[in-house]
């Protein structure tokens, strides 16, 4: 690596790595926020306990992220058995990159009902493949101030994208389609998300909030 490489090259090569190494393995809410639907036969997430999911070998590694810029939220959602959390550098591929970036664990099954929930909302109308350089969506875009937000579904070598745009007026059905599907997708993420309360650092593995170390 040269050594003139900038500090934003280093943490953009970071972010690269940390989105495309699994696949080398082989705005107005209008819905209730406070806590996830019971959805695709999984009960309330709140209540299910971490332990009860199926064995580890039959976990699909899966990760859903949400970023919205204009308010610098990044929201990042993992299942329990994915093999990245044994280690520390798997960890910090699961953050971006980000040694501070926290991230919360949702069982099998929670994750499951998530994933099978965005499908469920046209997941596949809206969503295209995640490409090389796609990474910069995960980082405020001033060039584009029509830019407003990414969602990022991982499922085993699958990487998929649904970016968020402000339409350009409201003869821009196409786009007024669009971001009402983002909103639908980011208020589904935001209930999950908010349901747990434990969010894991990926440095330690060490669990923060109740119940956690």
């Amino acid at each position: 690596m040269s050594a003139s490489m900038s500090i934003s090259d280093i943490s953009l090569l970071l972010l690269s790595l940390s989105l495309g190494a699994l696949a080398g393995c082989g705005g107005q809410e209008t819905r209730d926020s406070r806590r996830p639907v019971s959805e695709a036969g999984a009960s309330n997430p709140t209540k299910e306990k971490r332990s009860s999911t199926g064995s580890e070998e039959a976990a699909v590694p899966r990760r859903v992220v949400l970023f919205v810029p204009r308010t610098g939220v990044m929201m990042i959602l993992v299942n329990e058995h994915h093999p990245w959390r044994k280690t520390r550098k798997g960890r910090l591929r699961l953050a971006l990159g980000k040694p501070q970036q926290g991230y919360k664990v949702l069982t099998d099954r929670q994750m499951d009902a998530l994933v099978e929930s965005l499908k469920r909302r046209s997941l596949s109308r809206f969503a295209t493949p995640f490409e090389k350089g796609d990474e910069d969506y995960f980082r405020r875009r001033p060039d584009d101030a029509r830019y407003r937000g990414i969602l990022y579904l991982e499922e085993g070598t699958r990487r998929l994208k649904v970016l968020s745009f402000r339409p350009y007026g409201p003869e821009d059905m196409n786009g007024q389609e669009r971001l009402r599907a983002f909103i639908d997708f980011k208020a589904l993420v935001y209930r999950w998300y908010n349901s747990r309360v434990e969010t894991e650092v990926p440095m330690t593995g060490a669990v923060i909030g109740e119940g956690g170390r």
